[in-house]
C-alpha cells in the first residue's frame, strides 16, 4: 500500500517549475505536441518584439545590392510597412524612421528629409483639426446632427439615411472618429426603441411580441414622461413587456444602422481636402513628387468638384445596398408603398418622438456656438475663393505673390483667431469687484484654449501625415518610383479605367489591414511612376487611389469608425465583412465611373501635364521617347 502511496503523485502534474521533468516521461508525440504549443505561445505573445528584430534582418540584403540607391530606398519602405502593418510600435513612431535611416543609407541629407515633415499641407491639416476641435469643444455638432435627425421622419430605412447623411456632412469637416463616436450613441437610443415590443393588430410571422395587461392602473403608476401608448376604451394600459431577445428584423435594422455610420463617416470625409489626413497626405505627396506642379492642379475647389459627387454617389449606393443586404431585396421593395402597419408607425412615432425630445433637452444657442459657426464659415469661404480657377476670376490668390498664400494660411489664421476670440458675449460694463478681486483683470474663456489643445489634439495624426512625406520624398529622390513604374508597364496595354479599377481596388484592400494614411503614402509614389511610365495624367491615378484609400470596409480594424460601431456587440465579423464586401466593389466602380465622365469636366485627367514630363530635374526618359 505504501508503493501505491508513493506512485500516486508521478501521475499527477507537477509543481511548477518542474514541467520539463514531467514532460519528458510523456509519449513521444504528446511531448512534441506540448512543445509545438508553447513554441506558438511564445511567438504570440513575442511577436511584436520578433518582427521588431527580424524584419530589418529579413530585408537586410536590400541594403547590400550593388547598384543605385533604390534598393536602399525599397529597404526603408518595406521596414515601414511591416511596422506599420503589425502595429509593433505606434504609427507615428514608425513615421520618423526616415528622419534617421535616409541620411544613415545616403538616401537624402538629414536637413533636407525633416524639412519634408512640415510641408504647409501639413498645417492645412493642424488647422483644420484645430477647428475640428473647437466645433467639439462647443458642441455645435451635436446640435446640428439632432436637428437634421428631427427632419428625416422616423421611418427606419429614412432614419438610416438621416444618420448617414449627418454623419458624412460631418465628417466633411471634423475627424471621422469623432463622428462616430458622436452618433453612435444617438444610434444605441433608437435601436433601444426598435426593440421596444408595441402591440400588433396583426403579427408578422418574423415578429413576436410579448404583452402585459394592467387593468385601471392609478395615475401614478403611469409613466410620467408621456412615452405611455395610451389606454383602451375599457381604462385597461398596455405596457410592452420585457424584451428577451432582439427579432430578426429589428436585428437587421440594427446592425444596419450601426454600419451605415461607419460607412457614412469613411465616405463623407473625402469630399473636401481637410475632411481625412488621407486626403491631405495625398495632395501634399504630389506637391513633393511634381514640385513643378506647386499643388495648382488639385486646390481646394478643384478636389472638392471631384470628390464630392462620388462621395453622393457612394453615400446613396451604400444605403442601398446595406438595406438589401440587411433587410431583404424584396422586403426594401415593399416597405417603399405606403401600406404601413400601425404598430410599426407607433415605433416610428415613438422614435420620432425620442429625436425631438433630445433635440428638445439642448440649451439655448450660445454665443460660442454662432461665433464657431461663423468664423467655421469664413474659412470656407477662404478655401473656397482662394482658387476658383474660373475665366476672369482666379480668385483673391493672385492679389499676393505668386506661390506665397496657400490653403494652410487661411487654416493657421483662423486657428489663431479661435484661441483670441471669446466664448462668451463681451461686455463693455465694469465688473463689480470686492477683496482680494479689486484691480485685478477678470479672465474670459476663448472660443479655443490650450488645455482642450493639449488633451484632445491628434498630433499623432501630424507626425504619421510628416512620416509619408518624409518616406515620398525619400522614393522620388532615389528613383524608386520610377523603377517601380518600369516594372508595371506591361499595363499599359489595358484601357485607362480598366488600371484605375485595378489600382484603386488594391487601395481598398491594403486599406482593410493597414491605416488609410498609410496606405496612401506607399500607393501614391507607386501609381505617379506607372502614369509617368504610361505617360497619363497622374492625377487619374492618384485621385481615385487617394479616395480607395478612405473605403475600408470589410474590417473592424480597417479604420477606427468600424471599431467603434463593432464595439457594442450587434455586429458579427461576417456581417462587416459581407456588407464590406458588396459595397466596396460597388464605390470602387463609382469612382472609376466618375473619373471616366464626369470628373473630366472639372480636372484635366486626360492630358500629360508639363510638370509630370520632369523627374529629378531631368525629362523623363519615356516621355523623351514617345515625343
Amino acid at each position: 500500500m505504501s508503493s501505491n502511496l508513493q506512485e500516486e503523485p508521478s501521475e499527477a502534474l507537477p509543481p511548477r517549475g518542474h514541467w520539463q521533468r514531467w514532460l519528458h516521461k510523456l509519449k513521444p508525440s504528446v511531448r512534441i505536441q506540448s512543445e509545438m504549443d508553447r513554441a506558438v505561445q511564445f511567438c504570440r505573445y513575442y511577436s511584436k518584439t520578433l518582427i521588431i528584430i527580424f524584419a530589418p534582418l529579413i530585408f537586410l540584403p536590400l541594403v547590400f545590392t550593388p547598384g543605385t540607391s533604390e534598393s536602399k530606398c525599397l529597404y526603408v519602405v518595406l521596414l515601414m510597412a511591416a511596422y506599420w502593418l503589425f502595429e509593433v510600435m505606434p504609427l507615428a513612431v514608425t513615421a520618423l524612421i526616415p528622419a534617421f535611416l535616409y541620411p544613415i543609407l545616403g538616401i537624402m541629407s538629414s536637413s533636407k528629409v525633416c524639412e519634408s515633415y512640415m510641408p504647409d499641407v501639413n498645417f492645412l491639416s493642424f488647422g483644420g483639426l484645430i477647428v475640428a476641435l473647437a466645433v467639439e469643444k462647443c458642441r455645435l455638432h451635436n446640435r446640428v446632427a439632432l436637428r437634421v435627425l428631427t427632419l428625416v421622419g422616423s421611418d427606419p430605412k429614412w432614419v438610416m439615411f438621416g444618420f448617414m447623411t449627418i454623419t458624412a456632412f460631418l465628417s466633411m469637416w471634423m475627424n471621422n472618429t469623432a463622428c462616430t463616436a458622436m452618433m453612435v450613441p444617438i444610434a444605441q437610443s433608437v435601436i433601444e426603441e426598435w426593440n421596444r415590443n408595441i402591440p400588433e393588430e396583426e403579427v408578422d410571422g418574423n415578429e413576436s411580441t410579448e404583452l402585459v395587461v394592467r387593468h385601471d392602473k392609478a395615475d401614478k403608476d403611469k409613466p410620467k414622461d408621456g412615452s405611455h401608448l395610451g389606454e383602451s376604451s375599457a381604462r385597461q394600459e398596455v405596457v410592452p413587456g420585457e424584451v428577451k431577445q432582439m427579432t430578426k428584423e429589428d436585428e437587421a435594422k440594427a446592425k444596419s444602422l450601426l454600419i451605415s455610420i461607419a460607412y457614412s463617416s469613411s465616405i463623407g470625409g473625402t469630399a473636401t481636402l481637410t475632411g481625412s489626413p488621407t486626403n491631405i497626405s495625398s495632395i501634399g505627396l504630389l506637391k513633393n513628387l511634381f514640385p513643378l506642379d506647386g499643388g495648382r492642379s488639385v486646390t481646394y475647389v478643384k478636389y472638392f468638384l471631384y470628390a464630392f459627387p462620388t462621395m453622393i454617389y457612394s453615400l446613396v449606393i451604400s444605403w442601398l445596398l446595406l438595406l438589401f443586404y440587411f433587410i431583404g431585396p424584396m422586403k426594401t421593395i415593399r416597405q417603399l408603398n405606403c401600406f404601413k402597419k400601425k404598430s410599426r408607425e407607433q415605433k416610428r412615432d415613438r422614435i420620432k418622438d425620442l429625436i425631438v425630445q433630445r433635440y428638445k433637452a439642448l440649451p439655448p444657442v450660445t454665443f460660442a456656438e454662432l461665433s464657431v459657426l461663423v468664423i467655421f464659415g469664413i474659412l470656407i469661404v477662404l478655401w473656397v475663393l482662394r482658387d476658383l480657377g474660373l475665366p476672369g476670376f482666379s480668385g483673391f490668390g493672385v492679389l499676393f505673390k505668386k506661390g506665397f498664400f496657400s490653403d494652410a494660411t487661411s487654416a493657421v489664421l483662423i486657428s489663431v483667431v479661435l484661441f483670441a476670440f471669446p466664448d462668451t458675449r463681451p461686455s463693455f460694463t465694469i465688473p463689480i469687484q470686492t477683496g482680494k478681486n479689486i484691480g485685478k483683470p477678470q479672465p474670459f474663456g476663448t472660443l479655443m484654449d490650450w488645455a482642450t489643445m493639449k488633451a484632445r489634439f491628434p498630433w499623432d495624426v501630424i507626425f504619421l501625415l510628416g512620416g509619408g512625406f518624409a518616406l515620398a520624398a525619400g522614393v522620388k529622390a532615389s528613383g524608386l518610383s520610377v523603377a517601380i513604374g518600369n516594372l508595371l508597364s506591361n499595363m499599359g496595354n489595358l484601357p485607362v479605367g480598366i488600371i484605375q479599377l485595378l489600382c484603386v481596388l488594391m487601395a481598398i484592400g491594403i486599406t482593410n489591414i493597414a491605416s488609410n494614411v498609410v496606405t496612401a503614402s506607399i500607393l501614391i509614389p507607386i501609381v505617379s511612376g506607372l502614369a509617368q511610365k504610361l505617360t497619363l495624367n497622374p492625377l487619374s491615378l492618384i485621385l481615385p487611389v487617394t479616395l480607395g484609400c478612405s473605403y475600408a470596409f470589410m474590417l473592424p480594424v480597417g479604420t477606427p469608425p468600424n471599431a467603434i460601431v463593432f464595439a457594442p456587440g450587434f455586429l458579427k465579423l461576417s456581417d462587416m465583412i459581407g456588407a464590406g464586401f458588396f459595397i466596396s466593389i460597388a464605390t470602387s466602380l463609382v469612382i472609376v465611373l466618375h473619373s471616366q465622365t464626369l470628373a473630366r469636366l472639372y480636372i484635366d485627367l486626360d492630358n500629360f501635364p508639363y510638370w509630370a514630363m520632369v523627374q529629378n530635374g531631368t525629362v523623363a526618359a519615356n516621355v523623351t521617347a514617345n515625343a
